[in-house]
């Protein structure tokens, strides 16, 4: 896969943590090489011994709240039916 950076084509190495990597890259003066945006996110690697990389992507403070508020609303709708269950 080809990046394009103005009339010039680049090999893509590795992955971009932007969706569309031509608006973050910037050429850098010195080596005239285009290189991508750093990436923040936080990653786990694991080795197995058969020396296969397992990469897992820690969650963050967004996901972990969302996942949180999906949790108390099953859990409120358990306890609703289980009133209502109880009550008739």
């Amino acid at each position: 896969m080809d990046w394009r950076a103005g009339d010039r084509t680049l090999p893509c190495i590795g992955r971009f943590a932007s969706p569309t990597p031509d608006a973050n890259l910037q050429p850098d003066p010195a080596t005239e090489v285009i290189t991508p945006p750093p990436d923040f996110r936080q990653h786990l690697e694991l080795e197995t011994p058969e020396h296969v990389v397992l990469d897992y992507e820690i969650a963050g403070v967004g996901s972990r709240t969302l996942a949180a508020l999906a949790d108390w609303l099953i859990v409120l709708a358990m306890l609703i039916v289980a009133v209502l269950a109880i009550g008739l």
